[in-house]
């Protein structure tokens, strides 16, 4: 089929136009929003959901898995973010970022000489994150740059308030 035997007439492009109206109303689409299972760049205020105990499929060592959901900004509460701490990885260097890690979220939650995970659960925290790719895969996932201390006021705006530099607002 050549480029000339494709013709549209009017009703064509108007049904089209008003399924996609129904569809995005009058805001239209924007494709410049990251993929919606990511949080846009900027500062959270997290709370620990959850975690589990889990096995990597491709090297077998198990790793402890932690959802954390957002409680603010309001309109991105409910969302949930993952973070794998790799205690028991046969790398040096990846149970030195996961210790480091935990201390942080540890320090922000509060709870500095945990005994178990569970103590941490309910606990609130405010992360800067940023949206990164993956290292292996080169998809975009979300990152935490920074850990604050939920203790502290939090800047009015959150999202994008760190530019998504990572930068830390609060001066810690």
């Amino acid at each position: 089929m050549s480029e000339g035997d494709w013709i549209e007439d009017e009703k064509t492009v108007d049904s089209a136009d008003a399924m996609f109206q129904e569809v995005f109303g009058d805001k239209g689409f924007d494709a410049s929003k990251p993929d919606s299972n990511l949080l846009p760049p900027g500062i959270y205020r997290l709370r620990v959901s959850g975690s589990q105990r889990k096995k990597s499929k491709a090297t077998e060592t198990e790793y402890i898995a932690m959802t954390f959901v957002v409680s603010e900004p309001e309109s991105l509460s409910g969302k949930r973010h993952y973070e794998n701490f790799n205690f028991k990885h046969a790398d040096k260097r990846v149970r030195e970022i996961a210790e480091r890690n935990f201390k942080g979220l540890c320090r922000a939650c509060g709870v500095l000489n945990p005994k178990k995970f569970s103590e941490l659960i309910d606990k609130e925290f405010i992360v800067t994150i940023a949206i990164e790719p993956d290292k292996k895969t080169s998809q975009l996932r979300n990152n935490i740059k920074t850990w604050h201390d939920a203790s502290k006021e939090v800047p009015a705006v959150f999202v994008e308030a760190a530019g998504g530099d990572g930068g830390d607002p609060f001066g810690m």
